[in-house]
């Protein structure tokens, strides 16, 4: 496309630059907005029957929205075809009507007329994103309303120009779709490597042992402990207390944890003193998390397991990766306990049965492992910047059309 005659407009208060030919139009002077309606609730239904009823992004998949309720006296409806713009908490994501539906007060239809390109609009639309939802208002939540969508000023080309925008990049985004798949499997195998190489070191329970092996209970080898279970009164300054929320991945997070008085760390020291090269361990809500304490820098814990290695019968390194593997996790799937909220007692934990196998051997396999995981998280890294790239791609190509660039 020429961009070398350019058009300069004032639209939403920032000055734009158009291609020639382009002009800067208001969405309802190329497009029939529909703003939804809640009907009755007596008309809702939880099965097919009547029209689909979409109520807000909550029901938006990729493309198209997934119908879970419907409606048998529809007020306002979208016919196949329409874009569907949710314009209330969010303002701004869309999707296409693929059948007739009911659409309810967090949604609105956009019906292209005959001087405008369906899916040209869908993209104009997904690109001004942002500016659109800066028009957003409301004191509980954003919201905008048929005369915000209407005034909406898109910049537009001859319909023909559309049509070829919209087709060249309906041709990129397929591209990137397929992209985005082969790199998220790429993520998703690289994110399988560590479970399996963990399989290959550790035996289920009740399997054989290598010779040199025992089955053990594990408070037999190992000092298992928990903090306390009582919630000390905060301050604004002292002793961090770290709950389970505080054990990541990479290890404690510091960051978020609240404060206890000296004198409470103190007490809760007497039952669960934590030292460099302990175990940490969540026992409530998200069981496991493993960390090693690598910090000499007192804290307290609060409902997280402690282990302790200072008898000498097992390396903390391996019991690191052995807390994570299918051994571990089975025993305590089997008895952990709670509803929505699963935890684990210390009684549980004492009991766990632990594949031990001579100290050498401990020390080979926490070597490898950890050279194993060095290598995953690398390969992590890079699989999670290739796809993050991909992810921007959309956006840059919507940026090239709407500059006229493609």
């Amino acid at each position: 496309m020429n961009i070398g005659n350019v058009q300069t407009l004032r639209s939403q208060e920032e000055k734009r630059t158009l291609p020639n030919g382009w002009r800067w139009v208001k969405l309802g002077e190329v497009c029939q907005i529909i703003a939804g309606q809640s009907p009755p609730g007596s008309t809702y239904r939880s099965s097919p029957e009547g029209l689909p009823f979409f109520q807000g992004k909550a029901e938006f998949g990729e493309t198209n929205p997934v119908a879970r309720v419907w409606c048998v006296e529809p007020t306002k409806t979208a016919r196949t075809g329409d874009i569907l713009i949710s314009v209330r908490a969010p303002v701004g994501p869309t999707n296409v009507a693929n059948v007739e539906c009911c659409i309810g007060r967090g949604l609105a239809a956009i019906r292209c007329g005959s001087y405008s390109d369906r899916d040209f609009i869908l993209n104009a639309l997904r690109h001004f994103e942002s500016t659109l939802i800066k028009k957003g208002s409301g004191s509980t939540f954003e919201a905008i309303n048929r005369d915000d969508l209407e005034s909406f000023e898109i910049p537009v080309p001859p319909l023909p120009e559309q049509r070829r925008i919209a087709g060249v990049l309906r041709e990129q985004m397929a591209v990137v779709e397929k992209a985005r798949a082969a790199a998220y499997a790429r993520l998703e195998a690289v994110k399988a490597l560590p479970a399996a190489f963990l399989r290959q070191v550790f035996p289920k329970p009740g399997q054989p042992l290598p010779t040199g092996w025992r089955w053990i209970r594990l408070s037999e080898v190992v000092d298992v402990r928990d903090g306390t279970h009582d919630t000390p009164q905060y301050v604004d300054n002292g002793i961090p207390l770290v709950t389970s929320k505080n054990l990541r991945h990479e290890g404690i997070d510091f960051s978020n944890a609240l404060f206890i008085s000296k004198e409470d760390h103190d007490q809760i020291k007497k039952r669960s003193g934590v030292n460099k090269g302990d175990i940490l361990f969540a026992m409530i809500g998200t069981i496991g998390n493993p960390v090693i304490v690598k910090t000499e820098d007192p804290f307290s814990i609060k409902n997280v397991a402690l282990f302790k290695f200072e008898n000498g019968f097992v390396l903390n390194e391996y019991f690191y990766y052995l807390l994570s593997s299918q051994v571990i996790i089975m025993q305590l799937d089997k008895d952990s306990q709670g509803g929505i909220q699963k935890f684990v007692s210390l009684a549980v934990l004492r009991n766990l049965q632990i594949p031990l196998p001579p100290m050498p051997e401990q020390k080979r396999i926490a070597a490898l492992l950890y050279k194993q995981m060095v290598a995953v998280e690398k390969a992590r890294a890079a699989a999670e910047a290739e796809l993050e790239t991909i992810n921007a791609l959309p956006s840059a190509l919507l940026r090239r059309a709407f500059n006229g660039e493609i």
